[in-house]
């Protein structure tokens, strides 16, 4: 399957839900899970091996690669340096479908707990700095070696917060989709914390897993590095020229 095949293949599927009050249901996000799976870094002119090339070269704690984007739908590739993380994050409105491509980490999802206004009102809030939402905590998951290739999607109700950490020796890398994509609007990345329990804003909980998030602005210290596809694919080429110079200058000192 060609990639503008495919990327038209999951634009039909993602186009009515195209604004900001969407509802895909169940089989229509299984339907567009299945697409997925032909969704490969390398229709786009990149392999995982050269993600992680690009991860390692840089400072940068996460380095995002723009590789399509349309009013129905963007795809992205995210790769995340050896113990650095893509900080909790959510996406307002938006069904996402996350591709592991390599590496290895660990994901830690929030769900909005029914109590929370967010949960009966989730077409039109938007949210703000100092925000407060009451989330239920999910089991973190694993990825390495045997989800490489395993799709993992959150809607805008389940695991639509959630922070992404990379193992302390090797990278992560995966293919984002989101439906339809940020729009700095309704659709507002923002970024959250979560509360201690002790905190007196702490909504009492229903369940032990209960949490409270707050938003807050861009955490200090992350660093993050955006580009888009050609730009990439020149600092790969860039990178493998240096590489080879540098193996020749190896050879001509034997």
């Amino acid at each position: 399957m060609t990639r503008d095949f495919l990327i038209k293949r999951i634009a039909e599927a993602a186009r009515k839900k195209s604004v900001s009050v969407s509802s895909l249901s169940e089989s229509e996000v299984g339907d567009i899970g299945v697409l997925l799976k032909d969704l490969r870094l390398e229709l786009f002119g990149i392999s995982p091996d050269q993600l992680k090339n690009l991860v390692n070269s840089v400072e940068e704690d996460v380095t995002r690669i723009e590789l399509f984007e349309s009013k129905e739908i963007s795809i992205i590739a995210f790769g995340v340096k050896p113990g650095r993380a893509i900080p909790l994050h959510n996406h307002p409105y938006m069904y996402g479908f996350m591709k592991h491509v390599m590496g290895s980490g660990n994901v830690q999802s929030y769900t909005f707990d029914s109590k929370d206004d967010a949960y009966n009102i989730i077409d039109d809030r938007i949210f703000y700095a100092g925000d407060l939402v009451h989330v239920i905590k999910r089991p973190v998951t694993t990825i390495g070696r045997a989800t490489v290739d395993k799709v993992f999607n959150f809607d805008p109700k389940i695991d639509n917060f959630h922070t992404v950490v990379a193992s302390e020796n090797e990278p992560v890398g995966f293919i984002d989709v989101l439906i339809p994509p940020y729009d700095g609007n309704v659709r507002k990345l923002s970024f959250w914390r979560e509360l201690l329990q002790s905190d007196e804003r702490v909504l009492e909980p229903s369940l032990a897993e209960c949490r409270t998030l707050e938003q807050i602005g861009i955490p200090e210290n992350f660093t993050r590095l955006h580009m888009g596809r050609a730009a990439a694919i020149k600092r790969l080429e860039d990178l493998n020229i240096t590489r080879n110079n540098q193996t020749t200058k190896v050879n001509q000192n034997y």
